[in-house]
């Protein structure tokens, strides 16, 4: 959905949810989450019942308020808040940021919990690669397929909840320069499936030679960049056939397949089955991936 609250620029999205009442007894679950391009006109002030909710900076400035703090948030830094509480939050000249609002059994007090050993909002470590591969992927995949499942959504809230909790472990082990490159291309191929990327804009992004980049990557992921951009179309492809209304030359166009036919015969040759005959068949599981 496009938002139209004053400060939110062009291209920003966000996705509401309705979790079932299984999910809200039991699970973790996402109300609503999104990503957001800000101007200095966007302020939120609030005391809601909402639910906790995680902000991922990718940059710029967010000056937040809460219980008693005044921090500037800053590109990697993460913020998480208790809504339950009064809190405030600005953008500066610009800021972009992911953003989760989740709720769940024992969440809000595992977000106070997480606050008070973290010694405040405002967490600065390297667990914001791990995070933002959880919530930029999920985001993006939200704007192909209609209905990611609660599941989904109910692990990647979860495994963020883990991957702070562990950042206060002082045997957490490091990673290592090049597998952070590699990570963050990664990340940056899954937010952007439709596009058809060369080795050498990859390697560009990772600022590494294309052989370089190709022989890391695959020690890294286990198969090459090129194979793990036609897999991933895949993956985005099964869901939507499953989940979606689209025609299958507009899920080959959103996938940014040249044409029907090109997507049809790389579906084909990667499934065993053609888009149509996939979507007929209810027992198809959704791959995860």
């Amino acid at each position: 959905m496009i938002c139209e609250e004053k400060g939110v620029l062009k291209g920003s999205e966000y996705f509401f949810f309705t979790p079932t009442e299984m999910f809200e007894s039991y699970f973790y679950y996402i109300l609503v989450c999104g990503h957001f391009f800000c101007n200095e006109t966007y302020s939120i002030r609030r005391n809601s019942h909402l639910g906790p909710l995680i902000l991922l900076i990718d940059g710029g400035e967010l000056y937040v308020n809460y219980d008693g703090q005044e921090r500037i948030a800053q590109k990697n830094d993460l913020v998480l808040l208790n809504c339950d509480y009064p809190h405030a939050y600005r953008s500066g000249k610009h800021c972009e940021f992911h953003f989760f609002h989740i709720g769940g059994k024992n969440c809000r007090e595992i977000t106070d919990n997480l606050i008070l050993s973290n010694g405040g909002f405002l967490f600065q470590s390297e667990t914001h690669r791990e995070i933002r591969n959880i919530m930029e992927p999920l985001i993006s995949k939200m704007y192909f397929v209609n209905n990611v499942p609660e599941q989904e959504q109910s692990v990647a809230v979860y495994r963020i909840l883990c991957t702070l909790q562990s950042s206060f472990s002082s045997s957490r082990p490091g990673t290592s320069e090049n597998s952070n490159m590699i990570e963050d291309v990664l990340i940056y191929m899954r937010s952007h499936p439709e596009r058809n990327f060369t080795i050498n804009e990859l390697a560009d992004m990772a600022s590494m030679s294309p052989y370089y980049f190709a022989h890391l990557f695959k020690e890294y992921v286990g198969v090459s960049p090129i194979t793990y951009m036609s897999n991933l179309k895949i993956s985005l492809a099964k869901n939507m056939l499953l989940y979606t209304n689209n025609r299958i030359n507009q899920i080959g166009e959103l996938l940014g397949y040249s044409s029907s036919s090109c997507f049809i015969n790389a579906f084909k040759a990667r499934v065993g089955v053609s888009p149509a005959g996939y979507r007929k068949k209810p027992t198809h599981a959704v791959d995860p991936k």
